[in-house]
């Protein structure tokens, strides 16, 4: 995992991983949930929330979701705003999530400015 900081403070966790792209996979909308099978059914962290697609250039296609946290310890559910980017030429992602909220048009340029490509 990787922290992007400002100011000695996290502002976002950047994490990366591999999967296997599945062609036949259906509803195509929500083929975003195969990529990050893992992640999804995870009892901690569930990546799976309020995701819409931004947009697709070549093999990458970008998503933001939100990012339910659930510590199991009585507290409330901690939710944070997220961006998934995958490539299934490649068969890898990228996922960044946000410890502050940013607004939708900074989030959108985020998501818009990341590409995966073999270049």
């Amino acid at each position: 995992m990787i922290y992007a900081c400002e100011d000695k403070e996290i502002y976002a966790y950047i994490d990366y991983g591999i999967y296997k792209p599945d062609k036949d996979f259906t509803p195509k909308e929500n083929y975003y949930r195969h990529v990050l099978s893992d992640w999804i059914l995870s009892s901690f962290v569930n990546w799976g929330s309020d995701y819409t697609f931004i947009s697709q250039n070549d093999k990458t296609v970008v998503g933001e979701c939100e990012v339910c946290i659930d510590n199991h310890d009585g507290s409330d559910i901690i939710t944070h705003q997220g961006i998934l980017v995958y490539n299934d030429e490649l068969g890898v992602y990228v996922k960044i999530e946000f410890e502050s909220n940013e607004s939708d048009e900074e989030l959108e340029k985020i998501a818009k400015s990341i590409r995966l490509d073999k270049e």
